[in-house]
């Protein structure tokens, strides 16, 4: 599997300690190594390299989260933890599968999107594949957490279709959206995480509280990403550039609010930092040396440029 160029850079990014950079690469490559399992090549082998194309070129911000919030509590079943982690970058690998088939893109994490490479039917059903082993993994997990994860895929799919059909987007309608297509992933992954490690109910609560939002800066600042960056920095087919239909939080303020795209991108900041705060204060009770990692990789998920 390919390293994981972008998360070296995003750990170079983090302002945290040496040994806690050393320590969040090492549990990245314990996902890897997980996901690498989980996806050993089958037969026919094109439908697994059809899977694998984009596996360990991402960030892994959402695997990542998983395991620092089984770090909170001392790594307690941390076994199931990084099956949970390869989990959710699965899954996820899948639901950009499924996008780029939908929208017509051609590019994804810097390489050619699934669907450009291997074909349209290896990539529909690579990410059928995809889907069937995050089950397999999820039996060792628990019925709770497999019933979690179920709903979220449930309504990722229900975003995705509602983003399909919706016409003149509104504030209200962008949110709906994001939340199920972007922020539900996180919201479980990281309430399940908390459950696998013996949080309370309360404090497993708060973490998929914190996972929602988190879910909504990652798309607000990647709408943003849409007008102020490009697509050799993102690594992805960029929708204002391709005429590919997409909700986005920008074009929506500048419509209802009469903004200049300069003002519905500082707009948009301000909603996005007013969720990054949000997030941090709802895991304040998160001891606060452990706590430092968590603001830092949420100040980066804000003000990232890719």
């Amino acid at each position: 599997m390919k390293k994981l160029v972008r998360f070296d850079e995003i750990a170079a990014r983090l302002n945290i300690g040496d040994g806690e950079k050393l320590f969040i690469k090492r549990v990245a490559d314990e996902i890897l190594g997980e996901i690498e399992r989980a996806t050993r090549v089958g037969y026919p082998k094109e439908i697994y390299q059809a899977a694998r194309h984009l596996l360990g070129r991402g960030k892994l911000l959402r695997a990542i989260l998983v395991m620092l919030i089984n770090g909170v509590y001392g790594f307690y079943g941390k076994e199931k933890a990084l099956k949970l982690a390869a989990v959710v970058e699965l899954l996820h690998t899948a639901s950009l599968i499924h996008d780029d088939i939908i929208d017509g893109a051609k590019i994804r994490r810097g390489v050619e999107a699934v669907h450009k490479k291997f074909g349209v039917e290896l990539a529909i059903l690579s990410t059928d594949l995809l889907i069937s082993i995050t089950y397999n993994i999820c039996a060792d997990l628990g019925k709770k957490v497999i019933k979690m994860i179920s709903e979220a895929g449930k309504k990722m799919s229900e975003a995705e279709a509602l983003e399909c059909i919706v016409e003149n987007p509104t504030i209200e309608d962008y949110f709906k959206i994001i939340n199920g297509k972007s922020s539900e992933l996180i919201k479980v992954a990281c309430a399940c995480s908390a459950m696998i490690s013996r949080a309370t109910k309360k404090e497993a609560s708060a973490f998929g509280n914190y996972g929602r939002l988190i879910g909504n800066v990652l798309q607000i600042k990647d709408d943003i990403l849409d007008f102020i960056s490009n697509e050799r920095m993102t690594g992805k087919t960029n929708p204002l550039i391709h005429g590919l239909k997409k909700v986005n939080i920008v074009e929506i303020l500048a419509n209802e609010r009469g903004l200049s795209l300069d003002e519905a991108i500082k707009d948009a900041y301000k909603l996005g930092k007013e969720r990054a705060e949000a997030a941090l204060k709802g895991i304040a009770f998160v001891e606060s040396k452990k706590r430092r990692i968590f603001n830092e990789f949420t100040k980066f998920i804000l003000e990232r440029n890719f």
